[in-house]
């Protein structure tokens, strides 16, 4: 995998840097190298900012935690005052739940720190990887060209031009799917009077239209915090403006990705649903991406095989 990822900056640059060899004469391997630096530097720097502004908020978001515990805290003993009255222990139910969790976290922590050091090598192989790659990327082109018989290197155009093309009308499609759910989230925002309803649902949008996350990951602890700050109405609100973008999403997202790509909305659906099965959350953005690629190839070497082209 590092391998793989250190690959791409060094692809990635190879088209600027051309462009920059030419305007400043200098050899192209020197500036994609300098590209390639350019490229982590300003990784770092985005992943450096991100930190730091957390860092600098982490006193408020620290308060607001312990405040929402304390809350939560006081509901919880409410609670058992009165399941005490029906000789109900509370504790019995919650120290399992509480110990799973303090294990989960605890073996997540462990590992993490184990993997550390493998963590830093992934790293410094991605990042020789792509100086020496985009060094000699013209000389391990030319190699892999002079190598591979012909009809490998059709194919490999034929899908990499494939697969470039389905990309841009995948990120059409999950763009279009994005602003479909921040209209109905700035529009109930709106409606039912939430504070800075433009803001949050542009927030909101953003991390749903990421593979691994979704609109849960914020609707459903923003209503948890509404019932603990004994905001019903409003914790019932964002409940039901999770399932009603869950079922809006469930409902266009084949027939949008089906339109994009040109792949009917069944086999849309049946690829985000093999991609859930086996891959997880990844797999809803990879397995429909390859099941695209995979069938548009089938059909541009039906074409070429044929003479229909």
């Amino acid at each position: 995998m590092p391998l793989i990822i250190g690959i791409i900056p060094a692809f990635l640059v190879q088209k600027p840097a051309l462009y920059f060899a030419k305007k400043i004469n200098l050899k192209q391997e020197t500036v994609s190298v300098i590209l390639v630096f350019v490229f982590y530097l300003v990784l770092l720097a985005v992943l450096y900012t991100v930190f730091f502004l957390l860092y600098n908020n982490f006193g408020a978001i620290e308060n607001k935690f312990l405040n929402y515990t304390k809350s939560f805290l006081h509901l919880i003993n409410k609670f058992e005052n009165y399941f005490n009255k029906f000789d109900f222990s509370l504790n019995s139910v919650l120290e399992p739940f509480v110990s799973k969790i303090t294990t989960y976290l605890s073996g997540v922590l462990g590992n993490a720190l184990t993997k550390l050091p493998t963590m830093l090598i992934n790293i410094i192989v991605m990042l020789v990887t792509s100086v020496y790659i985009s060094k000699d990327f013209k000389k391990i082109k030319t190699f892999l060209l002079e190598s591979l018989p012909k009809n490998y290197i059709q194919t490999l155009g034929l899908i990499k031009k494939i697969a470039v093309s389905d990309c841009i009308k995948m990120l059409k499609g999950y763009t279009l799917m994005a602003l479909i759910a921040f209209v109905i989230m700035f529009v109930y925002f709106f409606v039912f009077r939430f504070n800075n309803a433009f803001v949050k649902a542009a927030v909101i949008a953003l991390i749903d239209a990421l593979p691994v996350f979704g609109v849960g990951t914020i609707l459903i602890p923003y209503s948890v915090i509404c019932f603990i700050n004994k905001n019903v109405q409003k914790g019932i609100l964002l409940i039901f403006l999770y399932f009603l973008i869950t079922v809006a999403r469930n409902s266009l997202q084949p027939k949008i990705m089906g339109k994009q790509t040109g792949i009917h909305p069944l086999i849309t659906l049946i690829s985000l649903l093999l991609g859930l099965k086996f891959f997880g959350a990844k797999g809803l953005l990879l397995m429909p991406y390859i099941v695209v690629v995979a069938i548009h190839y089938l059909k541009e070497k039906f074409i070429i095989n044929h003479g229909l082209a």
